[in-house]
């Protein structure tokens, strides 16, 4: 048995279980840990199908139809779960390398937990916090309180992210120089394709800020909006949009600019294009998130009317997984 076989197995849940196609991962003396490979993809939340993985070569894999890898949990099973069973396939190279790329673009390969639910499950298993997610794959924590970093610093996990809340909470008192709903530009179906691009090439310039794919920005579009800004003849940069609350607040739920088209202005175009987008949907007030390391950006939104709800707010760290 090597990483990256795929093997028919049963998995288990807590309302019953299935046998299904699984990847192996690792394999030790008395646990063989594996993702588990699923068919079903558009009836899942945008969340889960962040964490799927596309395996293009699946007839090479030994599967007779479309699947993807479900990289949420790392699930542990008795070796005797694979015992005298025969591989149904291999992951092909370029899907093999392209899965190491996608788990490392992650930095959270694992189990994730709420620090909530962490706390009482110490509690049952009277551990301490450390023991707990080095022996039950913990990889990432959310909604950590802040004075319990310092102890999961010491336990190997690191401030991913520390997003605080800002409101505006008369947008339309907000000075803007852009005026005009309709010089909006919006993502059409065309420029789709190079989001995911974008969004890969913004992604290292800010604590917090992830790369989407192609599909995730396909599925926003469905309820939602996404205002570009272009530079000459190129794209530059993007904002998704959206209202809620009944249409009283317009929420700005990502700003990003190309590399090389920042410092051009593109970012406050675009920050007063969605208050004006607020304003035509009748919005009274506005709301955005950043990261706290993120000075530029709260500096920019603080401009505009924007303040912070507290100092530090929903704060997730990760483990760093070697693979």
């Amino acid at each position: 048995m090597d990483v990256f076989d795929i093997f028919i197995a049963y998995i288990s849940w807590s309302y019953g279980g299935k046998m299904r196609p699984v990847l192996v991962l690792d394999q030790q003396d008395t646990v063989v840990f594996v993702f588990s490979i699923t068919t079903q993809y558009e009836n899942k939340s945008e969340t889960v199908r962040s964490k799927y993985f596309k395996i293009n070569d699946w007839q090479y894999a030994g599967l007779e139809r479309q699947s993807y890898v479900d990289t949420n949990a790392v699930r542990d099973l008795p070796p005797a779960a694979l015992e005298g069973k025969s591989k149904i396939g291999k992951l092909s190279e370029t899907d093999t390398k392209n899965l190491v790329e996608f788990l490392a673009k992650q930095n959270d390969v694992g189990k994730e937990i709420e620090f909530k639910d962490l706390y009482e499950k110490t509690k049952e298993s009277n551990c301490s916090i450390a023991e707990y997610c080095e022996y039950g794959g913990i990889t990432q924590i959310g909604f950590v309180p802040a004075e319990n970093v310092c102890e999961l610093e010491n336990a190997g996990f690191f401030v991913a992210s520390d997003w605080i809340d800002f409101f505006n909470d008369d947008i339309a008192n907000t000075p803007t120089v852009f005026k005009d709903y309709d010089a909006i530009q919006f993502l059409q179906s065309d420029d789709q394709l190079y989001m995911e691009e974008m969004t890969t090439m913004c992604a290292d310039l800010s604590r917090g800020f992830y790369a989407e794919t192609k599909e995730w920005f396909i599925d926003w579009q469905r309820d939602n909006d996404i205002i570009i800004i272009k530079d000459g003849a190129e794209l530059a940069g993007y904002c998704c949009v959206s209202v809620y609350d009944g249409g009283n607040i317009v929420w700005i739920r990502r700003i990003a600019v190309k590399p090389e088209y920042q410092g051009r202005g593109h970012g406050k175009s675009l920050m007063e294009q969605a208050i004006v987008y607020g304003l035509s949907k009748g919005a009274k007030r506005g709301f955005l998130a950043a990261d706290v390391l993120n000075a530029n950006a709260i500096a920019l939104y603080k401009k505009y009317g924007f303040v912070p709800q507290s100092e530090t707010g929903e704060i997730t760290m990760k483990k760093l997984v070697d693979w």
